[in-house]
């Protein structure tokens, strides 16, 4: 199975979670896979962004912050 057809799903399920007022379960998600070998789209980190608004979770959204400029994704102005 192509890492495209894998990515996908993953993204869709934390952008899911969010939408459906589960942010911990995306964060949780998010993070755990990431240890692993999947990468974030850019919506995803807008869901996740978002999550982190809804619980007022700044820690969250710093550590965030931080896999957006490693991405290079800090002045897309998308995000």
């Amino acid at each position: 199975m192509a890492l495209v057809n894998l990515i996908h799903p993953w993204n869709s399920m934390i952008i899911e979670y969010v939408k459906h007022g589960d942010p911990r379960r995306a964060h949780a998600t998010y993070f755990d896979t990431r240890e692993g070998w999947l990468y974030a789209s850019k919506c995803t980190f807008l869901a996740l962004i978002k999550g982190c608004s809804e619980l007022q979770d700044v820690e969250t959204g710093s550590r965030l912050h931080i896999h957006i400029v490693k991405k290079g994704l800090e002045r897309d102005g998308f995000l």
